[in-house]
């Protein structure tokens, strides 16, 4: 059965804002149709969060697929997706990024929190491509694409010092390297 199959009766309600699937059914996949088809019925969507029994191979997911979330969703404030870290390598993500950088204004949306789910290789380029698509973003659960979506306000760190300060700071009980 089909990972839309198993959400369309949830179609009926247009106004929901918050949207958590923890799916453990063997061989269902997280796919960008899905993303799309849950923006689309769901335009009012705050928090998003799709997950499965952990394996990478579950999710095929990619960078692109987040465009119908900020094409739909103006109101998400937190997203958690396995997003497929092999979504960079595609010829397809230059065309892509170029898009997403001449969308539409998004100044008035909420701040947005994403979690990607899996490390991200080239986490620069993640950052990048996410801040263009989602300019309201704030934070991002993997440091090492954070520290690239906020690295002018962390410029006195170097990533690999940002990492290690996010790896230490529960035990440090800091509240910001900034301070």
């Amino acid at each position: 059965m089909s990972m839309a199959a198993i959400i369309s009766p949830l179609y009926v309600f247009k106004m929901l804002r918050k949207l958590s699937l923890n799916v453990h059914v063997h061989h269902a996949t997280f796919d960008d149709g899905l993303v799309e088809n849950i923006a689309v019925a769901f335009r009012h969507l705050q928090d998003l969060e799709l997950s499965g029994d952990g394996r990478r191979e579950d999710s095929l997911i990619t960078l692109l697929g987040l465009h119908p979330l900020q094409k739909y969703c103006p109101n998400l404030s937190r997203v958690c997706l396995p997003i497929s870290s092999s979504s960079l390598e595609s010829a397809e993500y230059q065309d892509a990024y170029h898009e997403v950088s001449q969308m539409d204004d998004t100044s008035t949306r909420p701040e947005l929190t994403l979690r990607l789910g899996n490390d991200m290789s080239r986490p620069q380029c993640v950052a990048h491509f996410l801040k263009a698509m989602f300019p309201n973003l704030v934070a991002v659960a993997d440091p090492r694409v954070h520290y690239w979506v906020n690295h002018t306000a962390l410029r006195m760190l170097s990533e690999d010092q940002y990492v290690e300060w996010t790896r230490l700071r529960p035990s440090l009980r800091l509240a910001s390297p900034l301070r």
